[in-house]
């Protein structure tokens, strides 16, 4: 955890000065600032567009009283693009406009929908024999001492039992 923000927080951003600073060497510091500039102004005007197309589609789907779930992530993808659209760098901007096009929203979307239930099937292994301890059948068992079921809270929920 601590290398993905080493690595999203210092070389990241490191590597796209080194980028920037190489590209104003060779195409100079003016055209090296306008570049950072236009593909600011760009990319809000991209992320704005983009969240346009989407509230639009949004409502369509509520009025069909459908669920717009896959539009939310949509909507996060469009925001985080837009801000590293308007960060300066070749990267970040490169990764912006990636996130401008639908169809890599969509690869986004499903990666990220696998990556979730990975870590969901994970949890409900480590949690599996504590989750099925107290159910015979699927049905709660009452532990012998309260008479409660043993995965709910009841009147002796707040001593602490030692194992």
């Amino acid at each position: 955890m601590i290398g993905r923000l080493l690595l999203l927080f210092v070389v990241l951003p490191l590597t796209d000065l080194v980028l920037l600073l190489v590209l104003a060497r060779y195409t100079g510091v003016l055209v090296t600032l306008g570049l950072v500039l236009v593909t600011g102004l760009a990319g809000a005007w991209m992320a704005r567009r983009q969240w346009h197309l989407l509230l639009a589609r949004s409502r369509i789907r509520i009025e069909q009283q459908e669920l717009p779930a896959e539009l939310v992530t949509d909507g996060f993808l469009i925001l985080l693009g837009g801000c590293l659209l308007i960060a300066p760098g070749v990267l970040t901007d490169f990764a912006g406009l990636a996130l401008m096009v639908p169809a890599v929203r969509r690869w986004f979307r499903r990666r990220g929908a696998e990556w979730v239930r990975g870590r969901l099937q994970i949890a409900a292994r480590q949690l599996g024999p504590e989750l099925t301890a107290n159910t015979v059948d699927g049905a709660a068992r009452e532990t012998p001492a309260t008479g409660w079921p043993a995965n709910e809270a009841g009147p002796a929920a707040g001593r602490v039992h030692q194992r």
